[in-house]
């Protein structure tokens, strides 16, 4: 029943934008420009990782996540196929949890 979306690699859920701190740029070894950070939902924190210099889905949405479903989204987020391309993943998909 969420709704979510993303403005500019910010996202938002139910309108407010969640708390993101960046690190300064730095350049991967590829020589694409990388910008680290952690993200926060709630009371859990994950780091992310964006690639500006990469073509990407940066923004979308408002999207009503259905009851019963979960959006993913990767946490390298320009170079994840995730939610934003194949929608909510029923619950019921899911085996397991996520750790590393």
């Amino acid at each position: 029943g969420d709704t979510i979306e993303m403005r500019n690699e910010r996202v938002l859920l139910n309108g407010q934008p969640l708390p993101l701190s960046l690190a300064e740029p730095t350049t991967a070894p590829n020589g694409d420009l990388l910008l680290s950070g952690t993200e926060r939902l709630g009371a859990i924190e994950y780091r992310i990782q964006i690639l500006p210099d990469r073509p990407a889905l940066r923004t979308f949405g408002p999207v009503l996540v259905p009851a019963a479903h979960v959006f993913v989204l990767g946490d390298n987020r320009d170079a994840s196929r995730d939610s934003r391309f194949f929608g909510a993943v029923p619950i019921l998909s899911l085996l397991g949890r996520v750790h590393l």
